[in-house]
């Protein structure tokens, strides 16, 4: 008989009595989000999302980071916590928490949203799901939890500063200082100025637009740009942009009040998603936006449709008004669609496939880089210089744009 070897113990050997950081996922790409920060033989996850693949992965649909590192230490992982909602933070919890099997801590839209993936996995009643208020402060084993209001492209956003034994570190997510977000808050400077009293040992920051010099323009300008196309255009005008791009729902509203048109919807992700923002008490004063049937029987020269697919996949709303399947609605030379979103990387043949098939119906497309029909939910230069001098870091760690900062160890022992 064979002696049988014991198990071999393959968990990582973190530092002793220190705070450390270490980016499984997101670090120098777009996607794959996923963060770690390991305290006193604890471990908190900030955020799991998917990647986009690109022509690296032939006949792959989506990409998720590698969990087999927490695996490893799965009984000593406090938490979860999600800073926002969009997919690249959020989407890789279902595939991969019964690996993890450990809480889940997000704001009330951030967890709604969430809900529907875990009812597709068979995973709402098995996981822990805990809601946190906006701008809560809470504890998990070592590390409390700071959440700071934060504008985005997205509501109910979230900076976190992670206080530990050993000193504190700002998560930024993804944020930008925007005084007219147009839903949701604006970054809550104050807060940040006020946490920050305490020194700060690093800045974990997140930005896929850092390098641009500059500041973007608000949210609240991007209203009249856009009422500027919809005054020139004879027939239907369809806009796409990202489904949980709630901010981006109001702007065109407000849009299209200028010019007298009204407004409908098309796609299920982004009517589920305006569904949860009414009931957490967005878009409150904006009437019901219209239904497919409804949309059909109007004179084309007064609606706007929202439609989903800003990315080009297949199967969404856009896809197919571009290649007239469409169930309900189907357009015709002389409509304009907007494309009101940027191009991820990796999307780029799955957004030209759809904008050829609209430009052969002779069916205008407007992108962001040919006029401006899009405000980012990203930070510039200079609103990153003007956060780091806010908070006066010791250290500014990228988590975006620096393939060589995948892991940061601060030590104060």
């Amino acid at each position: 008989m064979n002696e049988q070897k014991p198990l071999q113990d393959n968990r990582p050997n973190f530092v002793p009595d220190c705070l450390s950081f270490v980016s499984l996922g997101g670090s120098g790409e777009f996607g794959c989000n996923l963060n770690v920060y390991h305290c006193d033989g604890k471990l908190l996850i900030v955020d799991c999302g998917l990647g986009f693949p690109d022509d690296r992965f032939p006949g792959v649909d989506i990409l998720l980071p590698d969990p087999s590192f927490l695996r490893e230490m799965q009984e000593d992982i406090v938490g979860i916590i999600l800073t926002h909602a969009h997919d690249d933070h959020k989407a890789a919890i279902a595939p991969l928490w019964p690996q993890l099997l450990c809480p889940v801590y997000a704001t009330p839209f951030v967890a709604d949203t969430l809900r529907h993936q875990l009812e597709q996995w068979n995973l709402l009643k098995r996981m822990t799901l805990k809601e946190i208020a906006l701008g809560q402060s809470f504890d998990l084993g070592p590390f409390k939890i700071e959440m700071i209001n934060t504008a985005h492209s997205v509501i109910e956003s979230s900076m976190l500063m992670i206080k530990t034994p050993y000193g504190q570190v700002l998560h930024t997510g993804d944020w930008r200082f925007d005084d007219h977000p147009m839903e949701g808050t604006v970054t809550d400077v104050k807060k940040l100025a006020t946490l920050a009293q305490e020194p700060v040992l690093a800045i974990i920051g997140d930005s896929t637009i850092a390098t641009v010099k500059g500041r973007h323009p608000s949210e609240q300008e991007l209203i009249q740009p856009l009422a500027d196309i919809f005054s020139k255009a004879t027939g239907r005008i369809v806009i796409t942009t990202f489904s949980h791009s709630v901010p981006r729902m109001r702007s065109v509203v407000e849009a299209a009040r200028k010019v007298g048109r009204i407004v409908g919807m098309t796609g299920r992700s982004m009517l589920r998603v305006q569904d949860i923002a009414r009931k957490h008490g967005y878009l409150a004063d904006i009437n019901p936006f219209l239904s497919e049937r409804e949309i059909k029987d109007c004179p084309p020269n007064k609606v706007v449709l929202l439609a989903t697919g800003s990315q080009g996949e297949t199967g969404s709303a856009i896809d197919r008004l571009a290649t007239d399947t469409h169930q309900t609605l189907s357009l015709q030379k002389g409509d304009i669609v907007i494309f009101s979103a940027r191009e991820i990387p990796g999307n780029e043949k799955t957004i030209e496939r759809v904008r050829n098939a609209f430009l052969r119906r002779g069916i205008r497309t407007i992108f962001p880089e040919n006029e401006f029909v899009h405000a980012s939910g990203h930070a510039y230069a200079d609103e990153i210089k003007q956060l780091i001098n806010i908070v006066k870091p010791i250290t500014v760690i990228p988590v975006h744009g620096d393939e060589d900062a995948q892991y940061a160890h601060v030590d104060l022992a």
